[in-house]
């Protein structure tokens, strides 16, 4: 979390979550712009392959919320 890379090929984010309520949505979010989204699980893991093309440098966070509203954000992955 909270890192740089270099964009080489269609990244790959791996996603593992447990919250301390069942997770209501574990979204991936893509420059403000959520890409994928899995709804309501007691835990998730997942991969994911970003295979938008998108052009430039991107920025990528995991946006989390459980069912008790709790809310949780992760520092972006910087990617040129």
């Amino acid at each position: 979390m909270g890192s740089e890379g270099k964009k080489s090929e269609a990244p790959a984010i791996r996603v593992s979550a447990i919250g301390t309520d069942a997770l209501k949505t574990v979204r991936i979010v893509r420059n403000s712009e959520i890409i994928h989204a899995v709804d309501r699980r007691a835990r998730v893991e997942f991969e994911y392959v970003d295979r938008s093309g998108e052009e430039g440098p991107v920025y990528y966070y995991l946006d989390l919320v459980q069912e008790d509203g709790e809310k949780a954000i992760s520092s972006p992955v910087w990617l040129d």
